[in-house]
């Protein structure tokens, strides 16, 4: 059978009429590669999609996983929340119960000063006489009082004038040799440097305002090693109290 061909439109309904020549026309066209070319891109949208979907998979799961630490640290957050106001809590406590410790410490201070004030008292002429005088009297707070008021005392500072007429005691002695001398003491349980300057402030204003010999000196239970040197060198006389008197009978 022979068939004639004039036009691209006989040729056309040719194929059309022997669908079989379409292949064989099609496989001495096309090259192996554009030929197998549908059947790859079936393979790579098939790989494609497979990834897409492990893909969504995968976001899903991280979109699980962030919702996750979201609540975490939502949860996290509260907790630490609840830790900052128990810890406030806990300072508020801390800070009551310090201050009541401090309240304490300054009442038991207070209580040893007031006992060792009293001690000394009650050893005045023991004392007067182990510092190698003879005890005359203890001046009372209004004769202090009477005492620095008789006196100019312009250009002495405020401060250390009511220290003076605060002092602990001012005892009227006589030395060896029958005059009169001064002892400025200062009381305290634990005594520091800070108790003897005002018993060398006190000594020093009493020989001012009395014209006589006047000598500080330091009565109580403990010494810092600082006023070591000034106990041992005569600066200021000492007199320990035994802290066996200072004990509930």
């Amino acid at each position: 059978m022979t068939t004639t061909i004039n036009t691209i439109d006989d040729f056309a309904r040719i194929l059309r009429e022997n669908p079989d020549w379409v292949d064989t026309l099609r496989a001495l066209l096309l090259s192996k590669e554009l030929l197998e070319l549908p059947e790859r891109f079936a393979e790579f949208a098939a790989a494609t999609n497979a990834r897409l979907d492990r893909l969504e998979s995968d976001v899903a799961e991280l979109k699980e996983g962030q919702a996750r630490l979201e609540s975490d640290v939502a949860e996290l957050k509260e907790s630490q929340a609840r830790t900052q106001a128990d810890v406030a809590e806990l300072k508020e406590g801390l800070e009551a119960i310090m201050q009541s410790q401090r309240r304490i410490q300054d009442d038991i201070g207070y209580i040893r000063g007031r006992f060792t004030s009293v001690a000394t008292q009650e050893e005045v002429r023991g004392i007067v006489a182990e510092m190698g005088f003879t005890y005359r009297h203890t001046l009372t707070k209004s004769e202090i009082m009477d005492l620095s008021l008789s006196q100019d005392t312009r250009d002495i500072p405020r401060p250390d004038l009511r220290s003076f007429r605060r002092a602990d005691f001012i005892i009227e002695v006589a030395d060896a040799d029958g005059a009169i001398n001064y002892i400025a003491i200062e009381a305290s349980y634990t005594l520091t440097d800070y108790d003897r300057q005002r018993a060398v402030r006190n000594a020093g204003l009493m020989t001012r305002f009395t014209g006589q010999p006047s000598h500080p000196a330091l009565t109580g239970v403990r010494i810092d090693n600082e006023l070591t040197d000034a106990i041992a060198n005569g600066e200021i006389l000492w007199y320990e109290i035994d802290e066996a008197i200072l004990a509930a009978e």
